[in-house]
């Protein structure tokens, strides 16, 4: 189990620790489980790789919100679960550049590539065409567990599990008769 539960890029997820446990876990499978806002489109790569490359089946569980690029590593999942109050977003890479017109042009030609890459894995992923996939990235909405199953992001949506059992702490059935 990989527990992607922080920002993806230094100062939380990094490409260098998911390779570590990649390399550390026993058996032919990996579980991820998310609740990440996103974070380093370059480390997300990175990570995407590692776990697309280990040699093992690797499988998602979003269980509170997978955002940006965490969606992305997500994919690298051959099933992804959500749980019902979990929240999926999609949306147009952003950079917080500044500079000279010309490093502006150059960031937006490399925000361009990058939008384009994730389109195709999402289109992979999805069966949608990479129109589609680019007008509900434009939208920079959460999708519901619902939403994100019904566009094919997610394989299942995971119902609450029921309690069936209980604990009595002793065995006397008028355990109220010493409180009073």
């Amino acid at each position: 189990h990989i527990y992607i539960y922080d920002e993806i890029g230094p100062g939380g997820i990094t490409a260098k620790q998911i390779q570590k446990q990649v390399n550390e876990a026993s058996g032919n499978s990996i579980m991820l489980h998310f609740d990440s806002p996103g974070g380093s489109v370059y480390e997300g790569y990175a990570i995407y790789n590692i776990l697309n490359n280990s040699g093992k089946e690797v499988n998602s569980t979003i269980v509170g919100m997978c955002a940006s690029i965490a969606t992305l590593i997500a994919c690298a999942g051959k099933k992804i679960v959500m749980l019902p109050l979990s929240q999926w977003l999609v949306h147009p890479p952003m950079s917080g550049i500044q500079g000279r017109a010309e490093d502006l042009r150059t960031a937006a030609a490399e925000l361009d590539k990058i939008e384009n890459t994730i389109i195709g894995i999402y289109a992979q992923r999805t069966g949608k065409t990479n129109e589609e996939i680019k007008a509900l990235m434009a939208e920079d909405k959460f999708l519901s567990a619902s939403e994100a199953l019904a566009m094919g992001f997610v394989d299942e949506v995971k119902e609450r599990i029921k309690a069936v059992a209980y604990y009595t702490p002793n065995n006397s059935t008028d355990n109220m008769k010493d409180i009073e």
